[in-house]
């Protein structure tokens, strides 16, 4: 169960929102999709659980978040976990209850061909619901790694990199291969380089949409925000009130175009034993003849609402990003940002968005996506 309330610090500042959260508890475990549907964008299912061991280190980690003032308060009954808290908070919250994991390591068993499933930013363990089965159909078990994705990317790397070297120690035989959307990349390529050569069995790795090049858009929430900001306006729906509202929707700084913990990750190289196959898209909602239209609508919009300073110029930057544009972006990211890396055994550009590279409309999109990756990480395409 989820709440949301409206605090007021009685002092004329604006309200902020507190959150009550109840987390299930079953046999020793707690259930964290409540509180991974929150500023998550892909709400979980009974198929994509969130069972978490309740410990003696979890139980003294929300002590120390209630001292600290994270949480407002908490209390562990026999059948649930409650936490109140300011929203601002959720991202703390989140990387303590949430911790990074395999969320059906149960389920494997030494199979010989595994991949690797990493989501990216505002992503679940349902973003590859559509890949999973199709993988697992042509004989490729589909692990799949959550993680909490608004924050670093060192603490995901380090767990990803440390399990895949203790899983290929304990199945010297398994070949593994990782398939990362967005952030997700990211986080590949810092477990992958920080990592002795060979250690972690990993052959392949496949990126999509990963913003090697940063994202201009990186001050919106996630992919989804950007795209319904975009589709909203070129509508001319200028009457969403919410367009003061920035959320938690802060950049995540690796992801800026500038950024320079971004550069120093990408100037480790790849070990040469892994090939790099990454895919763009170019789906972005903004038709090029359309680009002025959609700049002309942003003034309208700005000047009817007056908006936030800061919102304002995110919003002016939406007129001339690539990422919104089709043929040169995906709508969170551009082909250009994409593909921006030094060595890559093959590359490919889908008319997709960001968000449909990975969870595609209709089956024949899936396929097309799904059949040029299975065709790369093939045992028989390597020399």
């Amino acid at each position: 169960m989820t709440c949301l309330m409206i605090a007021s610090s009685g002092d004329g500042e604006e309200p902020s929102p507190a959150i009550h959260v109840e987390l299930p508890i079953e046999a020793g475990r707690y259930d964290a999709r409540p509180l991974s549907e929150i500023n998550l964008g892909v709400k979980t299912t009974s198929n994509g659980q969130a069972w978490f061991p309740l410990t003696a280190r979890t139980r003294i980690a929300l002590s120390l978040l209630k001292a600290a003032g994270t949480l407002k308060n908490y209390e562990i009954r026999s059948n649930h976990i409650s936490l109140e808290f300011n929203a601002a908070k959720i991202g703390d919250i989140q990387a303590v209850l949430i911790p990074p994991q395999f969320v059906n390591a149960d389920d494997f068993a030494g199979q010989q061909q595994v991949a690797v499933l990493i989501h990216g930013l505002e992503g679940s363990a349902m973003t590859f619901r559509e890949f999973a089965p199709a993988i697992e159909d042509r004989g490729w078990f589909p692990l799949k790694m959550v993680y909490p994705n608004d924050g670093a990317i060192d603490k995901p790397a380090d767990f990803l990199r440390s399990e895949l070297s203790r899983l290929h120690r304990r199945y010297p035989n398994t070949r593994f291969v990782i398939i990362a959307h967005s952030l997700g990349g990211l986080v590949a390529w810092d477990a992958l380089t920080d990592a002795p050569g060979g250690s972690t069995g990993v052959t392949d790795l496949v990126t999509l949409g990963t913003p090697y090049g940063g994202s201009s858009m990186a001050s919106f929430q996630s992919e989804l925000e950007l795209a319904d900001v975009a589709i909203r306006i070129m509508h001319g729906d200028l009457s969403a009130r919410d367009i003061d509202s920035d959320g938690s929707g802060e950049a995540i700084d690796i992801l800026l175009p500038g950024s320079v913990e971004r550069r120093r990750l990408l100037a480790r190289p790849l070990p040469q034993s892994i090939r790099l196959h990454v895919i763009a898209g170019d789906g972005g909602p903004i038709e090029a003849k359309n680009h002025q239209t959609f700049s002309e609508l942003i003034e309208r919009l700005i000047n009817k609402f007056k908006p936030k300073e800061a919102y304002a110029t995110n919003l002016r930057s939406l007129a001339h990003a690539p990422e919104l544009i089709a043929g040169t972006g995906d709508g969170a990211v551009s082909v250009q940002s994409a593909t921006a890396v030094n060595r890559f055994e093959s590359k490919q550009v889908f008319h997709r968005s960001h968000v449909g590279l990975v969870a595609p409309t209709d089956a024949n999109d899936a396929e097309e996506v799904i059949t040029w990756i299975l065709s790369k990480i093939d045992p028989a395409s390597r020399p």
